[in-house]
């Protein structure tokens, strides 16, 4: 696609945090810095009023709203992070002589982010679905959050604009990106990168089983780019600027 209509909204929230697939963090979740896929996905599902049905299955008779957008976001600021301790009862089924174990108290600490400030990015070919999230993101159905329900977000600026395609080399930063992109970073900035990428997993989906749990899919590897690097290899990133002026560069989750 040469161009998108997108949407783009500026939200700050006071705590927020965004859990990766780690299955080291039992008794300790770590987070990112910036919103995953299924994240930001959710934020315009609430802002719209649709069911994970109509998320990831079938909306208004076509295509879910998952098939029909694309996201991501610019991290624009953190006022720091902090570790929040949760004491949890864990129900232990097995039983000892007969006898049920009794529930017991563990430690969880959870990271957090104080004070995130993030731009967001939903786009799609379609400027009707771009009209109506547009729209929604002005006086949402349900509460905005990002991360857990409980994470609220003041939305700050909602625009409608047009993304044009980036032909290499661009640059970008403080994003959330595939780690398969990496292959197509200028050497120098991606002998640098990896020496200190932390590489965490998060879906890309959901699937809705019949009794209404979810079922994590595309499991994929992401990294966060917190310093700028030089794209040299086309890997399908847009901008919300015109042609020969600096903008907002956005690679799709």
């Amino acid at each position: 696609m040469a161009a998108l209509f997108a949407v783009k909204a500026r939200a700050a929230g006071l705590f927020n945090s965004f859990k990766p697939k780690a299955p080291e963090d039992v008794r300790y979740h770590r987070t990112f810095d910036l919103p995953t896929r299924t994240t930001l996905l959710g934020f315009a599902a609430a802002a719209l009023g649709l069911n994970e049905r109509e998320l990831y299955i079938k909306w208004n008779g076509g295509p879910s709203l998952a098939e029909t957008i694309e996201v991501t976001s610019i991290l624009e600021g953190i006022a720091g992070h902090i570790r929040d301790y949760w004491t949890i009862k864990k129900i232990v089924e097995r039983s000892v002589k007969g006898k049920k174990k009794p529930p017991f108290s563990a430690m969880q600490v959870r990271e957090q982010l104080f004070k995130p400030c993030y731009l967001l990015c939903f786009a799609s070919s379609d400027d009707n679905t771009v009209g109506k999230l547009c729209d929604a993101l002005k006086d949402p159905r349900y509460p905005l959050s990002l991360g857990r329900d409980d994470e609220l977000v003041r939305v700050t600026e909602i625009e409608q604009c047009s993304l044009r395609k980036l032909i290499p080399p661009f640059t970008l930063s403080n994003t959330l990106l595939l780690m398969n992109f990496l292959r197509v970073v200028e050497e120098e900035d991606r002998k640098c990168l990896l020496q200190s990428l932390i590489r965490l997993k998060s879906a890309r989906r959901f699937s809705i089983r019949e009794d209404g749990a979810r079922v994590e899919e595309d499991m994929q590897e992401y990294v966060q780019l917190t310093k700028q690097i030089r794209v040299v290899g086309d890997i399908g990133a847009y901008t919300d600027a015109p042609e020969g002026k600096e903008g907002n560069n956005f690679v799709f989750l």
